[in-house]
């Protein structure tokens, strides 16, 4: 399952790749669980990317989540979870004939890119649909209309239709490396990225009055943020002027 060793690329990027599991093991949660932490260990500047390349058949890219247990499937919604709310950037990029647990890492990352020929198969050759949290999140980032007929019927996404959907950020013609140069980024995650994840996930289960509380408070410590950035490097700029 597990290809690659997780590796650190210029002091900028923990990376891991995996080809698609067929299966939602314990294995799969620790090794994503290594990466996450290792990344976290070695501060903010430092990224997270994910390549998950694709099985060589669709009925080996259609058996997810296979024989596991509810425990394994806490553990892995909340990793799943915990990529949404890391204080580093998560990168996922995927590629051919995966099982749905690639549409879940994508639906979780920052920066999503996969090629051409990506094919993702919602569901199971029984012609089932996991229930996971990926379908609260299609709810969310496609909208109810577009959601309601994968949900209900499976299907397979493919790169071209995940791309004008939105989904994903970029096509790629393989496997695709994040210099956030390339994105116009900084090479360090925005001291707020949380944040706006999470008014982001917030806004299509509150209304407009019970956001604005959100918001404001938002808006109150990015302005405090910026004024202490100001204040610091106008003190280093009298410093400077000083020696």
């Amino acid at each position: 399952m597990f290809d690659e060793p997780i590796e650190t690329a210029n002091d900028s990027a923990v990376r891991l790749s995996l080809s698609s599991p067929s299966v939602l093991s314990a294995d799969l949660v620790k090794k994503v669980s290594a990466a996450l932490d290792r990344a976290e260990d070695l501060g903010p500047q430092v990224h997270v990317e994910l390549e998950i390349r694709g099985a060589e058949q669709d009925s080996d890219a259609m058996t997810w989540p296979g024989a596991t247990d509810v425990t394994v499937v806490n553990k892995w919604e909340q990793l799943l979870r915990r990529i949404e709310r890391m204080e580093t950037m998560s990168a996922v990029s995927v590629h051919g004939r995966c099982s749905a647990e690639a549409l879940e890492l994508l639906l979780v990352a920052d920066h999503r890119a996969v090629t051409a020929d990506t094919r993702i198969h919602l569901s199971t050759e029984n012609h089932d649909v996991w229930p996971s949290m990926a379908l609260h999140r299609l709810c969310h980032q496609l909208g109810l209309a577009k959601a309601r007929r994968l949900v209900l019927f499976g299907g397979v996404l493919g790169g071209e239709q995940l791309h004008q959907w939105g989904v994903v950020d970029r096509i790629t013609a393989g496997p695709a490396s994040f210099d956030l140069r390339e994105w116009g980024l900084s090479a360090s995650a925005p001291s707020d990225l949380p944040m706006r994840r999470r008014l982001l996930q917030d806004a299509f289960d509150s209304s407009f009055d019970e956001a604005f509380g959100s918001h404001l408070a938002a808006c109150d410590r990015t302005l405090k943020r910026t004024a202490s950035r100001q204040a610091v490097a106008e003190l280093r700029a009298d410093e400077v002027d000083a020696a």
